[in-house]
């Protein structure tokens, strides 16, 4: 499981510490207390500011989710606070109250602070409070798909990295490769030109190598062909032995090819391991 995916599952099974905080702002002390008395039997935390300064100086001391403003308060009036308070908490919804119900100040004030409602004075308690908890499960969903995008960017962050990751190890075996194919055709090349016939053949028996002088003494096309189709009795008995006993190197010497070729040869066998296969070197007699 990824950090992302650990966040994804946190995210749902989320549930708030704590019920959501309002704040109160207004100039008129029984407009407070009254608003107060309204939300008290509602699961809220209640916060109280009589103007703007003492509302922003409790933003910074306490998260709220929701602030209501007065719309008319002496020194900064309800828009410019709750324009400040979007600059600086974005999050935080905000609702306006106000006894003046002036179009043009609803629609300025709604645009300049970005204001969730516009609510007038005297309120309807049934709708201020549906209002509210409009409000709060409105910022549930904001701050849930904050989180949630927030997310998908870890996701994204993790998918990137890993396939830059992988795009690494693939230009590295890539690079493996090539020089592997390099040196098997280096190999190839060098076991081609060598004056004495060379063959290999895996632990099952499979001739996998065969070079241009093994070719010419035994035929062409041995390649993926079993040894025991190609090779005297007499040599799959040594073979078998190498290969059962792990011997490294043995060598035989006699006229074994002589009915395939009309010469004596001298047999060199080789195993790295004797699970590995065997390696056949023929010798013509006398250079062995």
């Amino acid at each position: 499981m990824t950090i992302a995916d650990a966040d994804i599952i946190a995210c749902f099974q989320q549930q708030p510490d704590s019920p959501p905080s309002i704040l109160l702002v207004d100039d008129e002390l029984n407009v407070l207390r009254s608003l107060q008395r309204l939300f008290m039997e509602e699961n809220y935390r209640l916060h109280l500011a009589e103007n703007a300064q003492e509302g922003l100086a409790l933003l910074e001391q306490e998260p709220v989710h929701l602030v209501i403003a007065d719309y008319r308060m002496p020194g900064m009036d309800g828009v410019s606070f709750l324009k400040e308070v979007r600059q600086r908490y974005p999050q935080v919804v905000r609702i306006i109250l106000s006894g003046f119900a002036d179009p043009k100040s609803m629609v300025a004030a709604i645009n300049e602070g970005e204001i969730y409602k516009f609510i007038p004075k005297p309120w309807n308690d049934d709708h201020l409070k549906a209002m509210v908890s409009s409000a709060i499960e409105r910022y549930r969903l904001v701050e849930e798909n904050r989180r949630l995008t927030e997310i998908v960017r870890k996701q994204n962050r993790e998918l990137r990295e890993l396939t830059e990751e992988l795009e690494q190890m693939v230009i590295n075996r890539t690079a493996d490769l090539l020089a592997q194919n390099r040196i098997l055709s280096l190999s190839q090349r060098i076991i081609d030109n060598l004056p004495i016939p060379v063959m290999a053949l895996n632990s099952q028996g499979i001739i996998t190598v065969a070079n241009d002088q093994a070719q010419r003494l035994l035929g062409s096309n041995l390649i993926n062909r079993r040894d025991k189709d190609i090779l005297p009795k007499p040599i799959m008995r040594i073979i078998q032995d190498v290969r059962k006993v792990g011997i490294r190197q043995q060598e035989f010497r006699g006229s074994l090819f002589h009915n395939f070729t009309g010469r004596a040869v001298a047999i060199r066998f080789s195993t790295i391991e004797p699970s590995d296969g065997v390696i056949l070197v023929l010798f013509p007699e006398g250079d062995a």
